[in-house]
């Protein structure tokens, strides 16, 4: 009878001690499996399973401990002995006698972002006695026992609390810095732009903002940041969706609460993106006109597009409504003159081509409704800026095309006082360039014809859009060189592709320094100096002798085929 073979040796019992924070966990045959992942305050975890999300999981088979990503952005593991870091993406290894592991990110300086572990054949005491009770003969050796219970004191991750919250919310929500940039949007608003939160995420809320509703958001979101009013401001706009389409939107705006932990903007709205419903005949204004949906509000004015129900094909209109919800008496009659101010100057300037025409103007005891054309095409600052500098001769008709209007404009003693390209369009139908809003117009007096080369007269209110307004604009003493200095800087945001507030200026002077951006000719580089220069009696003192000045230098101007 031949002896029987020898008996192979039990393997000696190998535990795996894990270390995160103030948690340690012992895995071994008793437990063979620890998941690691993360809570909702983004802490650390090491568990069985039942308080995480599950980024990563240790698993106890034939003596070895093996680590297995089940994350998208991987599981990072630095060995003790080599400092090797290993990246694992859905793969597994064995774990060697130590290390530490992080989940989702490199390894950095703060001790709270790893999970260390180390190999060991040895239990605590109190551990070992515990495993002992539990331990029958002939069972695999067995490794360890759960950490102590804790009392919950977190949500449990499994808990999708804001897909929860964010489903009971159906109005438009975005957050904002105080500059503008785009910290969050919810579902409802990325259902409409149909572009997600990582699109729009740091972009500026402007870039989203139909170019006519710009100025009336800063006008709001400043209003807010500085005085934070209550109630809340209400801003109108059109935000852009699939397609360049234009949905119309109206949002309260208020400052974020100190529990928000950062200063900026919260919006909250909601989307009107289908006409409102046909009214009344009774409801047409002046029994004629039918405000179909909301545009811009800002200042003293809510402006609407509509239609001319009196006209065949019944064709697009804009309404501008003045709003007198002011209790100053001061406030009302300055707001009823400057209205009044601008239905008289399109009256007077709207038979030109490229001046919207004024179809009505319906005053009344409680409300005052000025009635125009409304412009198809788009605004030109979508033709300008993104670093997309124009040919020289492109500029050349630009200015041609623009002075122009103003030459018109200024033969009426009228300064157009916001002249950007957010107030310029592009009209669809030919291509030509049209001058629109003269709410910020300025007449002058009669006798003021002909003496262009006078001090400007007294001190008014400062209006206009920073950036493109004259010195002496900003100071209340605007006179006709002021709009000349706006259309100089529209040429220079052309040539180079920055807009004025990108722009760098010559010290001591705030004079722009474009000529350090962009190489031109020494006759364009003449005219523009002659409109930019920050001394109103420096530069040409009229539309009309800048228009000369081009056309020596350049000769006529193109046809009007240049521009289709």
């Amino acid at each position: 009878m031949s002896p029987l073979p020898p008996t192979a040796a039990d393997p000696e019992p190998m535990y795996l001690h894990l270390h995160v924070n103030s948690q340690e966990l012992w895995l071994g045959t008793m437990r063979p499996v620890a998941f690691l992942g993360r809570n909702p305050a983004s802490d650390l975890v090491v568990d069985n399973g039942y308080a995480s999300r599950t980024h990563a999981r240790i698993e106890y088979r034939h003596q070895h401990f093996y680590l297995r990503d089940d994350s998208r952005n991987g599981t990072f593991v630095r060995l003790g002995d080599t400092q090797q870091v290993i990246h694992l993406r859905g793969e597994e290894m064995p774990l060697g006698e130590s290390g530490e592991i992080s989940l989702g990110c490199q390894f950095d300086l703060e001790p709270r972002g790893v999970i260390q572990f180390r190999r060991t054949p040895n239990l605590p005491p109190e551990l070992m006695a515990q495993v002992n009770l539990v331990t029958t003969p002939e069972e695999e050796t067995v490794a360890v026992l759960p950490m102590p219970p804790q009392a919950m004191a977190q949500i449990p991750p499994e808990l999708h609390l804001t897909q929860v919250l964010e489903s009971l919310v159906a109005e438009l929500v975005v957050v904002l810095s105080p500059e503008g940039v785009v910290y969050y949007q919810n579902p409802p608003l990325t259902r409409l732009l149909e572009k997600s939160l990582s699109e729009v995420l740091g972009q500026d809320f402007l870039s989203l903002l139909h170019p006519e509703d710009r100025q009336t958001f800063l006008d709001v979101s400043t209003q807010v940041l500085l005085q934070n009013p209550t109630p809340a401001p209400t801003l109108s706009g059109r935000v852009q969706g699939k397609n360049s389409q234009w949905h119309p939107c109206r949002f309260s705006v208020r400052c974020l609460p100190p529990t928000a932990g950062v200063p900026g903007l919260l919006l909250v709205g909601e989307s009107a993106s289908q006409p409102l419903p046909s009214p009344k005949r009774q409801e047409l204004l002046g029994n004629r006109y039918l405000r179909e949906r909301s545009l811009a509000t800002g200042g003293f004015c809510e402006t609407y597009l509509g239609r001319d129900t009196q006209r065949p094909g019944e064709p697009k209109c804009v309404i501008k409504r003045l709003r007198l919800d002011s209790h100053d008496p001061k406030v009302l009659t300055t707001a009823r003159r400057l209205f009044a101010t601008e239905a008289a100057t399109l009256e007077r300037l709207g038979r030109h081509d490229q001046i919207p025409l004024l179809l009505a103007y319906l005053e009344g005891e409680e409300e005052v409704y000025i009635i125009q054309d409304f412009i198809e095409g788009q605004a030109l600052s979508q033709e300008l800026g993104l670093d997309r500098p124009w040919a020289e001769m492109d500029v050349v008709w630009l200015l041609w095309e623009l002075l122009t209007i103003l030459d018109f404009v200024q033969s009426h003693k009228v300064i157009h006082r916001d002249i950007k390209p957010d107030n310029v369009i592009r009209r669809a139908t030919d291509r030509k360039l049209v001058l629109i809003d003269f709410g910020a117009v300025k007449v002058l007096p009669s006798s003021l014809s002909g003496q262009l080369h006078q001090k400007p007269a007294s001190a008014t209110v400062a209006v206009g859009t920073p950036g493109y307004m004259a010195p002496e604009q900003r100071w209340g003493q605007p006179n006709l060189t002021s709009d000349l200095y706006s259309i100089g800087v529209i040429a220079v945001e052309a040539l180079t592709g920055q807009s004025p507030q990108v722009l760098p200026k010559i010290p001591n002077t705030n004079q722009l320094d474009w000529q350090g951006q962009v190489s031109c000719s020494p006759e364009l580089t003449e005219v523009l100096s002659h409109l930019l220069d920050v001394d109103w009696r420096q530069r040409f003192q009229s539309a009309r002798l800048a228009l000369k000045r081009l056309d020596t230098l350049f000769g006529p101007p193109p046809r009007r085929t240049d521009f289709l």
